[in-house]
């Protein structure tokens, strides 16, 4: 697999200043935890960004998030979903493992 969490964390670490200069892609992924919880979980990561301010977010924040965003694209378009659309592996029976 060409994403590994090492690539994702490197990629993340970049960031250098504004609320996420100390983040990795590690600290703000909220795909764990309890089901449901996804919307608070967001809300409390992005919890430093001025929501009602989104015009002068720190240009290096909106750097890291758009690695981040790619990162997590890139992702699912070429390891996650080839692998749910593969044909699963076929288990052998009991007949063809005596063969």
């Amino acid at each position: 697999m060409r994403f590994t969490i090492s690539l994702i964390t490197a990629c993340a670490a970049l960031a250098q200043a504004g609320v996420f200069s100390q983040q990795t892609y590690d600290d703000i992924s909220i795909s764990g935890g309890v089901a449901g919880n996804a919307q608070n979980e967001a809300l409390a990561v992005f919890s430093a960004l001025d929501l009602n301010d989104l015009a002068n977010v720190d240009k290096d924040d909106l750097d890291f998030l758009n690695s981040v965003n790619q990162i997590a694209n890139d992702a699912e378009t070429e390891a996650f979903n080839p692998a749910i659309e593969a044909p699963p592996a076929r288990k052998p029976t009991l007949s063809s493992a005596a063969r």
